[in-house]
This record gives C-alpha cells, sequence and structure tokens, in this order.
C-alpha cells in the first residue's frame, strides 16, 4: 500500500509500505537510485517483509508515480529532510536505511543528519565513485543553466538499459517502463555535485553493509572500496558478486538478498 507523508516543506510524499509477517524484527527504510523507482523493486521488498521486517519504500520526490516536479528537487538537503520524516514513519526499532545506486548518497547523508534515527545502513552498488559521469562541457551548460532557468530539463546519462544488467526480461522491462526518470533538471543535478561535496569529509561509524557487483559498469568498485575504508570507522562488510551487473535486483541469482537479510538479523540481535 501507498503511505501520504506531508514533507516539511508540504510536498505530498510516497511511502510504499509492506507489513512483516509475525511479529517484526525491526523496519527497513530503501532509497531508490537516479532513474528507478519502488515498481523495481517489488521482489526484495516481498523478501523483507516475509522475513519479518517492516518495510517501507520512499519514491524520491519528482520520482515513479509523481508526476509534480518530475526529475526536480529544490536541494538536497530538501531530500534529506524528506528521508526523516520517513524513518519516523516506521517505528520498529532496530531501523535499517538501504541506499540503492545513487540513492546511497542521500542515504549516508541521513544517516549524518538523523543518527538517532538510524541504526544499520546498506549501500547497495552505490553510486558514490561512477565510472560513467556528464563531460565537462556539459557540466558546465548546466552550472549556468541553473543559474537562469533551474528546472530546465537534461538527459541523465544512463539510458542505455545494459549499464543496469543482461537479464533479457528486465533489459525488456527497462525499455517499456514509462516511470523511469530519463530527464533530470539543473537544480536537482547541481544539487547530486553539491551532495557529493558535502559527503566528502563526513565520517560514519553506524554498522554498514555494502554490496558490490562484480560486472559493473556505472560504478567503479575499487574506488567505492577505498571510499568506504576511509570513511566508515564503526563495523562495516564489504561483500562483492562477481557474476551481477550494477541492478542486484534483477540477478536470477539472489545470494546477494540472502546475505542481506543474514546481515540484518545480526543487526536485529545487538
Amino acid at each position: 500500500m501507498v503511505e501520504r507523508l506531508i514533507a516539511s516543506d508540504g510536498r505530498d510524499l510516497d511511502l510504499w509500505r509492506t507489513r512483516a509477517q509475525g511479529e517484526p524484527k525491526g523496519s527497513v527504510l530503501l532509497l531508490h537510485g537516479i532513474q528507478s523507482h519502488a515498481g523495481w523493486y517489488g521482489a526484495t521488498r516481498n523478501a523483507l517483509a516475509e522475513a519479518g521486517w517492516e518495510v517501507g519504500f520512499l519514491d524520491r520526490r519528482g520520482s515513479g508515480h509523481q508526476t509534480e516536479g518530475r526529475g526536480d528537487a529544490p536541494s538536497w538537503q530538501q531530500l534529506v529532510s524528506d528521508i526523516g520524516v520517513a524513518l519516523e514513519c516506521l517505528p520498529k526499532r532496530p531501523r535499517v536505511l538501504v541506499g540503492i545506486s545513487w540513492g546511497a548518497k542521500t542515504a549516508l547523508a541521513a544517516a549524518h543528519a538523523h543518527p538517532e534515527l538510524v541504526d544499520g545502513l546498506v549501500l547497495l552498488a552505490p553510486g558514490l565513485c561512477p565510472l560513467v559521469t556528464l563531460p565537462l562541457a556539459k557540466r558546465l551548460q548546466i552550472l549556468f543553466t541553473r543559474l537562469w532557468n533551474p528546472k530546465a530539463l537534461f538527459d541523465i546519462p544512463l539510458n542505455d538499459p545494459a549499464l543496469f544488467t543482461d537479464n533479457p526480461r528486465w533489459l525488456e522491462f527497462l525499455a517499456e517502463d514509462p516511470l523511469s526518470l530519463h530527464r533530470a533538471t539543473a537544480r536537482f543535478l547541481l544539487e547530486s555535485a553539491r551532495l557529493d561535496a558535502c559527503l566528502s569529509p563526513r565520517r560514519w561509524t553506524v554498522p554498514t553493509l555494502v554490496q558490490l557487483a562484480g560486472r559493473e559498469k556505472i560504478i567503479d568498485n575499487i574506488a567505492t572500496r577505498r571510499w568506504v575504508r576511509r570513511r566508515f570507522k564503526g563495523p562495516r562488510k564489504i561483500v562483492e558478486y562477481p557474476r551481477a551487473f550494477h541492478t542486484l535486483e534483477f540477478e536470477a541469482d539472489d545470494s546477494w538478498r540472502k546475505d542481506l537479510l543474514a546481515w540484518l538479523d545480526s543487526i536485529a540481535e545487538k
């Protein structure tokens, strides 16, 4: 079911809820990537609920079914505030925040801004050290456009489904998905860069699981490992799945999901 939340600026937010089967072990809030939405991750939402977790999946404003301000956000701080609102709607502790791809950036920012709300952190193929970036000329164009037309739209450089998976079923899904986000505003893209700069000096102590795809075409796994090792001072675990593509959700082998559930159980037992 979809629960309607009200953001700090009065904007409606969509939180997809899946109730735990039996007595809840805790709560999990998932955040999707720059192009995706909650509809990509139904299998994981159901698996978490079947394993006894209360599940929330926040569609980022301007994504998924939300047509208002498509591809836009006023600031990265507002996105972090939205996450705080969603976390407070999941009262069962421990509370774990899961950031997928680009969503890992806002998950990290939220865990830093609201440490009292986050007991564990999971980063799935986190978009912290990208292989795919906009060329310099396009970045400069976005910067100048932000000054006079902040809601001007630019293509997101991830519009090839083969970057995400090699699974024929999911390649077809991605090619036909009407809710995937293919363009974002100059303001959103600049805020993404500002968020990168904000995260760079931060450190985290919350227990963290990082899951990487070995056949990655979107992020740099070697640089990501270095990034995590420098900035995470608490318990951390990094696992790489050699045959997997970027979107682990689309893999036929669900060993990554079993590892996720086992790690979550270790958090629940503490």
